[in-house]
């Protein structure tokens, strides 16, 4: 049954992608029409991902744990577990169901991940292409996008590779092409509403914090309606837009009824996300007040270049937005983007990743001003120095070519799987990489701790505590910076059930842990 609903999301998605896709056009004309653009676009996905994303095959694995808890559920849900039910997390199930594709490509490597990886930020590109060509830059466009995403994948809000903001660009990037399109002509078709609705409802199904944009667009739209006395449009144009979003949270909603898992897909994704993972304890004008602070110092932590480059957004909009009102609707794209992604009080370092794309105005601006001419030895000067500026930049260069001798993750799976039919888990501690090295299937549901305080989910220590007592897996792993004495002292139930049978420092994300 749950590989039916699997067939079945799958089905259903596919059907909606290509309504997205084909539009009034031939699929095959399109890419006709688009290969010279599309290529571009791989190229510059390619030579800047392959150096900065611990996907890449340049590096042995992705020692993140947002990514490997991701890659966990994948792979149980291509292998009949069921997000939420049968394996406790709290992203969208559509980044599962990415990752379990991930998976399928390559179940004991991050290949499967970074050739989607390299899909999205094709498509990403693409569309930046395309927003340059109706924003009067055509002759700049791939460096404009080049320069874009070496500095979005050299930014330190690029974690890893592979998080949910990153496999939301695409979206975006098509979005924000809608967005400008009718903020020039003021004209906006019923396809296009319909399209950017399916949209909304991917990124809802991925991460719902997300959809600032979405929520920005549709608003200045409305607006614009209101303004031309158009009301009865105001009502069919959101219903088509709703409609759209419906459609791609339709599909989910079948997966998890024919999976029965409906209720714990509810509970733990809005739910759970919205009142124990965000801080609602401050009032609403306190949140927008810490949105926009926690925005620039995310921006300042981010370095100097992102940092000027997203203030000069303000610039393009005062030069080269002439019309008033259109200068406020594109204010309004920016400030949604921002409310959304931090109203819930949280500031991680990867949450500014899909706030950073608006710095494609920044550029714009630069090379609109000075209007710089390129013969072919600058052109060569110029891709020479972005290739050089990613890799002595890469968050993660120093991982490159590593062996998996160099990996505690490797070292315990070789223990681990000595043993016959072995069972994990990562006790009190994010998912370490664990399942991914041993390709193993958690046995249990509670199979790693999320960032969610003891307070606000205290049955996942609980769970966790009666796996230990009950001994239901044969081997438990702890990430933690704390000693072997202090773990004995606090761990009573660890040490009175299991014996220590390795340990080792590894480096990981400015920490040692043991």
């Amino acid at each position: 049954m749950k590989y039916f609903g699997l067939i079945y999301l799958g089905a259903f998605l596919l059907i909606l992608i290509l309504v997205g896709i084909v539009k009034k056009n031939n699929i095959f004309n399109f890419f006709k029409k688009n290969i010279i653009k599309i290529l571009c676009s791989f190229i510059i996905a390619f030579l800047v991902l392959f150096i900065t994303s611990e996907n890449s095959p340049l590096y042995v694995m992705n020692d993140w744990v947002d990514v490997n808890a991701f890659f966990t559920v994948g792979k149980g849900m291509m292998n009949g577990l069921l997000p939420y039910k049968d394996l406790f997390e709290q992203k969208g199930p559509l980044l599962y169901l990415i990752y379990g594709i991930g998976y399928l490509i390559s179940p004991t490597s991050y290949l499967g991940i970074f050739i989607l990886e390299l899909i999205s930020f094709t498509i990403f590109i693409y569309y930046i292409i395309k927003i340059c060509e109706l924003l009067e830059v055509k002759k700049y466009a791939y460096l404009i996008s080049s320069i874009l995403v070496v500095l979005l994948c050299t930014s330190r809000a690029f974690a890893h590779g592979g998080s949910a903001e990153e496999f939301c660009f695409p979206y975006f990037a098509i979005t924000l092409f809608y967005s400008l399109k009718f903020i020039k002509t003021q004209m906006v078709s019923k396809l296009e509403l319909f399209i950017n609705g399916l949209l909304a409802g991917i990124i809802l199904m991925i991460k719902y914090t997300l959809l600032g944009l979405w929520f920005g667009y549709m608003l200045i739209i409305l607006i614009e309606l209101l303004i031309n006395k158009k009301i009865k449009d105001i009502f069919i144009y959101s219903l088509i837009f709703l409609l759209g979003m419906f459609l791609s949270f339709l599909a989910f909603i079948g997966y998890f009824y024919i999976n029965n898992g409906l209720k714990e897909f509810i509970d733990t994704y809005f739910t759970m996300n919205l009142f124990s993972y965000s801080d609602y304890n401050i009032s609403l004008i306190k949140r927008i007040e810490y949105s926009f602070t926690g925005m620039v110092k995310s921006l300042a932590g981010n370095g100097i270049i992102i940092l000027i480059l997203w203030l000069f957004i303000f610039k393009y909009i005062n030069k080269y937005v002439l019309d008033k009102k259109n200068k406020i609707y594109l204010i309004l794209l920016i400030i949604f983007s921002v409310l959304f992604t931090y109203i819930g009080g949280k500031f991680y370092r990867y949450y500014i990743l899909l706030l950073l794309p608006y710095m494609l105005f920044s550029l714009i601006y630069v090379f609109k001003k000075y209007k710089f001419n390129f013969n072919k030895f600058r052109v060569l000067t110029i891709i020479i120095i972005l290739i050089s500026y990613t890799y002595l930049n890469a968050n993660y260069k120093d991982n490159i070519l590593k062996s998996k001798d160099d990996y505690v993750q490797y070292e315990f799976a070789k223990i681990i799987n000595e043993y016959a039919n072995p069972t994990v888990f990562n006790y009190q501690t994010l998912d370490t990489g664990i399942y991914f090295t041993t390709n193993l299937i958690p046995n249990v549901k509670y199979f790693h701790q999320v960032n969610i305080s003891k307070d606000n989910l205290q049955i996942s220590f609980d769970e966790q505590n009666n796996y230990i007592k009950e001994e239901k897996v044969d081997f438990v792993v702890m990430r933690t910076n704390k000693n072997l004495d202090y773990l004995k002292k606090h761990y009573l139930d660890l040490f009175e059930h299991y014996s220590l049978v390795r340990e080792k420092s590894q480096y990981s994300d400015d920490i040692y842990f043991v």
